[in-house]
């Protein structure tokens, strides 16, 4: 996924602290800079509210990862991201049938909606 992003190095990456370690390690042979985001202590998902006070003008794109099956607020998330011109991408190797309003987790992001179109 990173291979297709074709940002410049230094460009920063939102993710969750709270992370397999691929989901971060492998942006690093870009040089690309991970911006660890704290996880909401109720879902173990990644917190937005955090996000926000992160961002910076090097912000390129957030990449979440949902947990134990468990969807991020991806609504809330994608809006957020459309609205500052960020990437969006997202981990859903935990997210094995996980929905949120009729969207598959794995397709709200820009690398899911190239295989699964939004209607």
């Amino acid at each position: 996924m990173y291979f297709a992003l074709d940002l410049e190095p230094g460009s920063e990456i939102m993710v969750p602290s709270y992370t397999f370690f691929a989901t971060c390690l492998a942006m690093r042979f870009f040089g690309y800079v991970p911006v660890f985001v704290d996880v909401d202590p109720n879902t173990v998902c990644f917190d937005l509210e955090d996000a926000r006070r992160k961002l910076t003008p090097r912000t390129r794109a957030l990449m979440v990862m949902h947990s134990w099956g468990l969807p991020c607020e991806m609504d809330r998330i994608a809006e957020y991201a459309r609205e500052k011109g960020l990437i969006l991408l997202e981990d859903a190797a935990q997210a094995h049938g996980a929905a949120m309003q009729g969207r598959m987790m794995g397709t709200w992001g820009r690398d899911g909606r190239l295989q699964f179109p939004a209607e």
